[in-house]
């Protein structure tokens, strides 16, 4: 994957609620609050130009100071745009996230693992938005949020554009992951485990179950992004390649 697809991917992943400017140079999403959490800067960047990104930076961040944010993550990639990382470097940025993109053939779909099912009604939906917030140590949503997103949801698991899977433990909901379908790409995302969960094999019946669904829609690869210091090296065990590494610096912006 070029860094100019990684681009029109995060522009297509993003809703409706996030706001947009894509230039020549970069693409500036804002993402809603209600996915603020630890991990999540609310304003992130990604540069497929071929100027210097010390030459547009000032103009994506004053845009991002008319947002009233004082903040901006701009991603890097290794293959092609490493270069980025001493301007980011010198304008105050500091190293904060670094994903591995893996990606891995999908076999002939099989059975889903015990304690998994589909997200697809109300009940598993709300199971699913409390698992995401409590993991991601995102702010509660309200009912209005909720039913939104429900709506968005169904429609794209009946459109085969995407779905979700969630898994208990002990018969409790404790995990989740979601996948956006594009074509014959499986695109696996969200994933996360309730700390009282984890080392319980909850994470890795949720992938399995992700592949076996995907495949059965059509999709022969699996692509997903996943921080080497937790589950990147799981994901590797389990057959996946890694393609490059991504790098996320924060620039803290004055008014």
């Amino acid at each position: 994957m070029e860094a100019s697809d990684a681009i029109d991917e995060q522009l297509a992943l993003a809703g409706p609620d996030t706001r947009k400017i894509r230039t020549d140079d970069y693409l500036l999403l804002r993402y809603p609050d209600r996915l603020r959490s630890p991990t999540m800067g609310l304003v992130q960047a990604w540069t497929f130009a071929r100027r210097p990104l010390a030459t547009f930076a000032k103009e994506a961040e004053d845009q991002v100071r008319s947002w009233g944010e004082d903040e901006i993550r701009w991603w890097v990639f290794d293959d092609a745009l490493a270069g980025d990382e001493a301007p980011l470097v010198a304008r105050g940025g500091e190293l904060c996230d670094t994903y591995h993109l893996l990606a891995r053939d999908i076999e002939q779909a099989g059975s889903s693992p015990e304690a998994t099912t589909v997200v697809a009604d109300r009940a598993s939906y709300e199971a699913l938005v409390e698992v995401e917030t409590t993991g991601w140590g995102r702010a509660p949503l309200d009912a209005a949020s909720i039913e939104v997103g429900y709506e968005e949801y169904l429609r794209d698991l009946e459109g085969r554009q995407g779905f979700a899977i969630l898994a208990t433990v002990d018969g409790v909901p404790a995990a989740i992951g979601r996948c956006r379908m594009y074509g014959d790409v499986a695109r696996l995302a969200g994933a996360v485990t309730l700390e009282r969960a984890r080392n319980r094999g909850a994470y890795v019946r949720v992938l399995a179950a992700r592949l076996v669904l995907a495949r059965s829609w059509g999709a022969t690869l699996a692509l997903t992004r996943a921080r080497p210091s937790t589950s990147a090296p799981i994901l590797e065990r389990l057959g996946f390649e890694r393609y490059r590494v991504e790098r996320c610096y924060s620039v803290r912006l004055t008014q």
